[in-house]
């Protein structure tokens, strides 16, 4: 179970599992998105992990070796992040 320390890793870990479920309804494994962005098979394994902040470089690269706007790797639900008492 994920156990989120901040907002930013709650973030991070959201937009992960939705570059992840892109990833594979394009039919992509992480190799072959990899290859196809110029990135890192690491840099991409810890983007879709939520471990790694993505650069606005990188997310154009990204999108384009997905054939998808822009826009669309950041329209996900960000779930809202509890705080303890």
């Amino acid at each position: 179970m994920y156990v989120a320390k901040s907002e930013k890793d709650t973030y991070l870990y959201a937009f992960g599992k939705h570059l992840a479920e892109i990833r594979r309804n394009k039919k992509f494994s992480q190799e072959k998105l990899a290859f196809a962005a110029d990135i890192d098979l690491g840099t991409l394994s810890k983007l879709e992990r939520g471990l790694l902040n993505l650069s606005i470089y990188n997310a154009y690269k990204l999108s384009k070796a997905l054939s998808i706007k822009h826009s669309e790797l950041f329209e996900f639900e960000f779930p809202t992040l509890k705080k303890s008492k």
